[in-house]
């Protein structure tokens, strides 16, 4: 496997010989001005190799990437050859920032040997060149306290997750029909099962609840004429007669029951596994769904009751899957991985509003109760199939390749089971809480379209039933798109190296949270002699809300992969406030429904989203948190590196070494 770019090559190949070199150049640790210690590594290393009749090019000697606010990387390729030797050697210095600290820093660099036999100079060439690694022993700073650091080296930290990020599979490594991306294509089904669950009510409700007479207080003169020239009778299949106010309580008792279990599904995820929590999170919301007709028709209350459980049972699906991601998603891919697995929810969102209106109105069991009957018995199949299919890490897969194995567990940092949980550094984390600001933004303007668009195409529009199911899938095929593709980008923005991790989070949340606001704006405006532009405008609405997939939606794996499942808990947990909030003051915005009264309710949703933006922007992180780290006992590490620099506050050292020889450079 190899890292694309100019900052590291790591290639296993039968042929190969590895060669260690530690490298330690001298240079003030305090001194924030980086130009003494580039002249003295420039002068100590070309004296070194001059002084041994050694040839030697620079290739790009100053590359600069900065990075906000103000790092700093440096990637320096050296040709050394001589004879028929040719080796490449890159070596990697990351942050100067970095470099002014006490603490020891090490980095992972391999050596390529071009396709050219090494000469036979010394004695025992045949031998492979020994693989030596070096501990903060080696070179002892004199402080206890730091030593001691040294020698728990395998603690996660900031330093592996980029050089993590920059570990892409080799031609080895399977890509589309590897195990990870399989996880990726029966996880991104499931995640339509999750939302099928969820948002099934919202059309149905419209054929199940008889309509009252329209009232036309503030209403312009077009829309009044929309209300004659268009069909606003109940359904047939209509056999309810419950108030608006249980309406918006049916609406919002999932998010009631949604709300209280994400934290501990979370943290039952991170503990126990995600797959068997997920699995049975399906087959239970299943099971419930299948409850609904029957339920429905002894009491409203009843509705709500069981509203309330199938959301409290579906509270772990999303932390879960984080979870498992956290294991299963190497840095360099996680972006695409995750944003085509939770682009299932909205291909969802569509299959499920589709097909919901067209058995109102020609489904079995009076229509609506079809619906239900359908997603229930679909969704206890898929439980068992998942429960089949997917493993809770690489290494329990039964059908995994040793490469893609080996590719994996060099690439995610994320390996163990959690034990501890630092619930006092979470919730005082800057990072943490413009995730669940981001969040709850977010959730405000999706759970308001997911839970009353179809009464607004109903109210506003004039859409029939059949129609409406259609036109109120359509604004997720935009959000479904988005995900999909913002994935691609975000990952392209990764390996390019254009963008720090939290610039490429911060960039894409902008955009997402601002166009969104706009056009849901737009949409407000339009009369109903335009409802095809209402609905082009949620289209693009949802395309930008779309793009949240590389934003805050991945930044929980970004800042703490061991505690993925459980921080995802505890922001969906308080994110999905807005889940029962929106529907309810929606339904008081909206009490004589019209056009006048359902901007408000947009404009809510555009000043949150242009909030949300601006505080994810100010304190968002993209890097590892000092207390999202684990001991090397919690994680067992497995680190293979062929070469180290290791910086002290002392001194460099540049030294070679190869099994029973000794080379000179």
């Amino acid at each position: 496997m190899y890292v694309k770019g100019t900052k590291i090559i790591i290639e296993e190949k039968k042929k190969t010989r590895m060669l260690t070199t530690i490298a330690h150049i001298a240079t003030d640790a305090t001194s924030s001005v980086p130009f003494p210690f580039f002249l003295h590594f420039f002068l100590s290393l070309s004296l070194s190799l001059f002084i041994d009749s050694f040839f030697f090019q620079f290739h790009s000697l100053f590359h600069f990437i900065f990075k906000f606010p103000t790092s700093l990387s440096l990637s320096l390729s050296l040709s050394l050859k001589k004879k028929t030797k040719s080796t490449s050697l890159l070596i990697f210095l990351v942050k100067p920032s970095l470099f002014n600290s006490r603490d020891s820093h090490i980095i992972k660099i391999d050596m390529e040997e071009e396709n050219v036999k090494m000469s036979q100079d010394t004695e025992d060439t045949s031998a492979p060149l020994q693989m030596t690694e070096v501990t903060g022993a080696a070179c002892p700073s004199g402080d206890a306290q730091l030593d001691k650091k040294q020698e728990l080296i395998g603690k996660d930290s900031t330093e592996d997750e980029e050089l993590a990020h920059m570990v892409v599979p080799g031609n080895d490594v399977p890509k589309w029909c590897s195990c990870r991306w399989a996880f990726c294509y029966i996880s991104c089904v499931a995640m339509m099962f999750v939302y099928s669950v969820r948002v099934d009510i919202s059309v149905a409700i419209v054929c199940m609840v008889k309509a009252k007479p329209p009232k036309f207080m503030n209403d312009s003169q077009e829309n009044q004429l929309c209300s004659l020239t268009h069909s606003n009778s109940s359904s047939s299949s209509a056999e309810f007669e419950w108030s608006d106010g249980l309406k918006a309580n049916i609406l919002a008792g999932f998010f009631y029951g949604y709300t209280a279990s994400n934290i501990p599904g979370g943290f039952l995820a991170d503990r126990y596994g995600g797959r068997k929590v997920f699995g049975m999170c399906i087959l239970l919301s299943s099971i419930m769904t299948l409850l609904h007709p029957v339920l429905s028709r002894v009491s409203g209350y009843l509705t709500l009751v069981l509203r309330i459980l199938t959301g409290f049972v579906s509270g772990p699906f999303f932390p879960s899957m984080h979870s498992l991601w956290g294991r299963w998603a190497p840095p360099i891919e996680r972006s695409k991985l995750m944003a085509i697995c939770y682009a299932g929810p909205y291909m969802g969102n569509i299959i499920t509003l589709t097909l919901s209106g067209y058995l109102c109105a020609n489904g079995f069991d009076n229509g609506w109760g079809s619906i239900f009957y359908i997603i229930g018995i679909v969704g206890i199949l898929f439980s068992l199939l998942w429960l089949y299919i997917v493993r809770e890490t690489p290494n329990t897969h039964p059908r995994i390749t040793q490469a893609e194995k080996d590719f994996l567990r060099d690439a995610i940092t994320c390996k163990a089971k959690v034990t501890h949980i630092p619930w006092k550094s979470i919730f005082t984390s800057g990072a943490v809480w413009a995730i669940i600001v981001g969040h709850f933004c977010y959730n405000w303007s999706n759970y308001t379209l997911l839970t009353v668009l179809p009464l607004f195409m109903k109210q506003v529009l004039y859409f029939d039933i059949k129609t409406n199911g259609l036109m109120s899938s359509i604004p997720y095929l935009g959000q479904f798109l988005g995900y999909t593709v913002i994935g691609s980008i975000a990952d392209f923005i990764q390996q390019k190296q254009w963008l720090s991790t939290r610039n490429t989070r911060v960039l894409l949340q902008l955009i997402s949270f601002f166009g969104t606001a706009g056009f849901l704006v737009g949409t407000s405006f339009v009369k109903c002699t335009s409802a095809m532009s209402a609905v082009a405008f949620l289209f693009f609405a949802a395309a930008f809300m779309g793009l949240s997939g590389g934003g805050f939606f991945v930044n929980h794996v970004d800042i703490a992969p061991s505690y993925a499942g459980i921080l995802f808990g505890i922001t969906n947990c308080i994110s999905a406030l807005s889940g029962f909030l929106a529907p309810l003051v929606a339904s008081v915005l909206t009490g004589n429904h019209t056009q006048s009264e359902w901007q408000r309710v947009f404009f809510v949703c555009a000043g949150l989203s242009a909030f949300g933006g601006i505080f994810f922007a100010i304190f968002a992180k993209g890097e590892v948190q000092t207390w999202a780290v684990q001991e090397k006992s919690n994680i067992q590490l497995e680190r293979k590196r062929s070469i180290y620099i290791q910086r002290t506050s002392s001194c460099w050292i540049l030294c070679c070494q190869k099994k029973k020889a000794e080379y000179k450079l």
